[in-house]
C-alpha cells in the first residue's frame, strides 16, 4: 500500500524522518512531495484565527489515495480548542504549529514524527489507545506528545493485523 506525504514545510529532513518512520511502523511505501493546499484559506475561521481541520481536508481532492498533509497552519476541530492532527478516513493532516512550543530541532522533529504516525494509524483504522506510551494514545498537550513513543503497543499491532486481514476478505 502507498501513502502520499504532502508537506507544506520546506524541510527535506522532516519529510525524510516522517516517511522513514511511517515505512518502519506500517510497512507502507511513502511518496513525499512538497505541496501547497490550493484552497486552504477557505477553511480559515477568522474569529478563531485557526483553520477548521475537517474543512481543510474536505477541500483537498486526493481521490481515494492514502494521503497525509503536514502543515504549519493552526488547526481546530469543532468542540476542541486545537488539534495536532485529524484523520477521519484515507486522508489526514498534521499541524506543526503547536508542536514547536519550547522545542529544540530534535524534539520538534520527534513530535512531528509521532503525530504523523498517530494520524496514519487513524487512516488505517486504529482508534485512540489507553496504553500511555503507545503512539495511538491521545495527546492534548505537547508534554503528552513527548511522553509517548513513536511505536504501536502490542494491542494496537494486533488490531492493525486484524484490520488488514478483514480488508483482504472484502
Amino acid at each position: 500500500m502507498r501513502l502520499r506525504l504532502l508537506t507544506e514545510l520546506d524541510s527535506a529532513k522532516l519529510s525524510e524522518a516522517v516517511a522513514g518512520k511511517i515505512k518502519e511502523v506500517y510497512a507502507l511505501d511513502v511518496e513525499a512531495l512538497h505541496f501547497r493546499h490550493p484552497r486552504a484559506e477557505d477553511a480559515y475561521v477568522a474569529g478563531r484565527r485557526q483553520y477548521n481541520a475537517a474543512t481543510f481536508l474536505e477541500l483537498l481532492d486526493t481521490g481515494n489515495s492514502l494521503t497525509l498533509v503536514i502543515t504549519e497552519r493552526d488547526l481546530f476541530f469543532p468542540g476542541l480548542n486545537f488539534v495536532f492532527g485529524y484523520a477521519p478516513g484515507v486522508k489526514g493532516v498534521v499541524s506543526v504549529h503547536r508542536l514547536k512550543e519550547g522545542a529544540s530541532n530534535t524534539v520538534f522533529l520527534d513530535r512531528v514524527v509521532k503525530e504523523a504516525v498517530h494520524e496514519v494509524g487513524h487512516m488505517l483504522g486504529l482508534r485512540h489507545c489507553n496504553t500511555p506510551r503507545c503512539v495511538m494514545n491521545f495527546s492534548n498537550s505537547v508534554s503528552e506528545v513527548d511522553r509517548k513513543s513513536d511505536q504501536l503497543c502490542q494491542s494496537c499491532l494486533k488490531k492493525l493485523e486484524r484490520i488488514g486481514t478483514e480488508q483482504h476478505k472484502v
